[in-house]
């Protein structure tokens, strides 16, 4: 059976099932966004009692060490937070926020695979504002409707796709901020308030932090509102459950507009010092590559969709054909990536044997969607059950209760 890899998450998820729609009095008013609950019911864990805060507030704690290594160059988690608060001053400014706090105003932003995406998310949130991540291979109609339907204030552009997302500004009337080129982040720190207090927000818990759109299999993508409180349960369990640690270096391939990339990929290795490797596209040979890599920083952990591992598979079959390349590439695989994990789907028992076959490991599979994020898993240190995750007894506990909660979740309430 597969174990539950979070006791807060998944109460979360039973709140959120019983939750019936009534008027919202509370002060954060968000748009036709599907309400993520976050209050665990019953007894409280220890953990459920712990303060809740971004994963920025812990960057200065690691100072210089290296945060995210894109193409660029190495950021720190000493940059990465200067930078950011430089921006979160550019947004106050831009918006006319004097008090600091911008009451869970949504920020769309649009950046590339590399550090300016980890700057935007923590500037947002350093404003009080709820970051909205958009997807730079969706269509302009696209991210047109994610922005007004978030009812967003303000754009934020990375350097490649200010070409994108300026004209849209000026349609929806809404101020655009470009950021400067990822090599040249560091430029944001001139703009860092001094002598302002670190922390001028505290009550973090229930704000509203990221609104997520769904895939939009069933008709329009909808918004779904992770607030605080509910990625930094997902974090504490996917870091105790998974052994997360500073020493950790994990490659990044996947898009950062979804959970999987956002919190099990990203905002987990920044949690506790870890080092995040950022590729700007996937590439199989890239990928390959760079697990093999004899040089420093060297991967520990690995994270894909059975897409992914289906094209390392077959880029695998078409390069490695020689018996001492293979016999390399299990060893290194073996003896120092701790971890590898397959979600978004289970993966073919096919493709799941082959891959123990060239790197000898047996690939974690989890289960999360965009409405609950992470909520089962297989467990680290124990017997794998390949495509567990479609057990008749598993779809039976969770499908009926997942249709009920999109319809019982949604707020009717709109902003005016």
């Amino acid at each position: 059976m597969l174990s539950v890899s979070t006791v807060a998450v998944w109460r979360s998820f039973q709140n959120c099932l019983h939750y019936k729609p009534r008027r919202c009095s509370h002060k954060f008013l968000l748009g036709n966004v599907v309400r993520r609950g976050l209050t665990s019911s019953g007894p409280r864990t220890t953990r459920s009692r712990e303060r809740v805060t971004p994963v920025f507030t812990k960057a200065l704690a690691y100072e210089d060490k290296v945060a995210i290594i894109d193409e660029s160059r190495n950021h720190s988690y000493s940059c990465l937070y200067h930078s950011s608060r430089g921006l979160a001053a550019q947004i106050r400014q831009a918006l006319a926020c004097h008090s600091g706090d911008l009451q869970g105003k949504r920020i769309s932003f649009l950046c590339a695979n590399d550090a300016s995406y980890t700057v935007a998310q923590w500037a947002t949130w350093m404003c009080g504002g709820t970051a909205v991540p958009l997807y730079r291979k969706h269509p302009v109609s696209e991210l047109e409707y994610v922005i007004s339907d978030s009812q967003s204030s303000l754009l934020l552009a990375g350097e490649p796709y200010t070409v994108t997302l300026e004209p849209l500004a000026q349609k929806l009337g809404l101020p655009c901020l470009h950021l400067p080129p990822t090599v040249s982040l560091d430029a944001l720190q001139t703009a860092e308030p001094h002598g302002q207090s670190e922390e001028v927000i505290s009550d973090w818990a229930e704000r509203p932090a990221m609104i997520i759109y769904t895939s939009g299999t069933t008709g329009k993508p909808k918004g779904v509102v992770h607030t605080h409180s509910s990625l930094q349960a997902m974090v504490q369990a996917l870091v105790s459950e998974w052994a997360w640690s500073r020493d950790d270096v994990i490659l990044h391939t996947l898009p950062l507009h979804h959970v999987h990339g956002i919190v099990n990929k990203l905002m987990c290795p920044l949690w506790v010092g870890a080092t995040c490797i950022m590729l700007p596209d996937f590439s199989p040979q890239k990928v390959w590559e760079q697990l093999l890599s004899s040089q420093s920083p060297l991967v520990t952990v690995f994270m894909a969709v059975p897409t992914i591992y289906s094209k390392l598979i077959q880029h695998y079959d078409q390069h490695f054909t020689q018996p001492h390349v293979q016999d390399f590439i299990r060893a290194v695989c073996k003896e120092r990536i701790r971890l590898m994990v397959s979600g978004s789907a289970a993966l073919p028992q096919p493709l799941l044997e082959r891959w123990r076959e060239i790197t000898a490991h047996v690939l974690l599979e989890r289960y999360g969607m965009t409405e609950i994020g992470m909520a089962l898993s297989n467990p680290l240190n124990g017997p794998r059950i390949p495509g567990n995750q479609n057990t008749p007894d598993l779809k039976e506990m969770v499908w009926p209760r997942l249709k009920c909660s999109q319809i019982t979740c949604r707020l009717i309430t709109r902003q005016k």
